[in-house]
């Protein structure tokens, strides 16, 4: 038997842990249609279209009566993908560090900039309704971090920074 690199290990407690929900449900683009009522998030099944599909936001799980299936996001992505569970604890590691990497842009050319019809330039699209004020929390202050630490490899100081605004 052929010794496995650390690349392909999974970690499903980690991932567990790590992926909600609503990211999942974003990342498939399956958020549409779900509404959300107290800590749970409810509407058509993505997996059979049975009305009853329920997502338990705390204990972030999911069941739907219609198909009979239940569980964490791994045995979610198992089912929704049609593949195992080893298969889906692999797609869910690269959506968990594809999560944590900034999006790498590249650089448009001099007065090439991308404009958007009835949308004002620099202001985020707004999160979708469901999301828990916690998530929300969590998006800003990893933007932040991010922030933070891109400045900080660039070497602008808070100083800096401030002598940069006063110019």
């Amino acid at each position: 038997m052929a010794q496995q690199s650390p690349a392909d290990w999974v970690n499903f407690a980690q991932l567990k842990e790590k992926i909600s929900f609503p990211q999942l449900l974003e990342h498939f683009d399956l958020a549409k249609g779900l509404s959300q009522e107290d800590e749970e998030l409810q509407g058509s099944c993505p997996i059979c279209g049975n009305e009853g599909f329920k997502v338990n936001l705390e204990k972030n799980s999911f069941s739907c009566p219609g198909c009979k299936k239940r569980g964490s996001v791994i045995d979610f992505v198992s089912v929704y993908k049609k593949v195992g569970l080893k298969e889906a604890g692999k797609l869910l590691k690269g959506i968990l560090e594809a999560s944590a990497k900034p999006p790498v842009k590249e650089p448009r050319g001099p007065g090439k900039t991308k404009r958007r019809k009835g949308k004002e330039s620099g202001k985020p699209n707004p999160a979708p309704a469901f999301l828990t004020q916690a998530f929300k929390d969590e998006i800003v202050a990893t933007a932040q971090a991010l922030d933070t630490e891109l400045k900080e490899a660039q070497g602008l100081t808070a100083e800096l920074m401030t002598k940069l605004e006063k110019v």
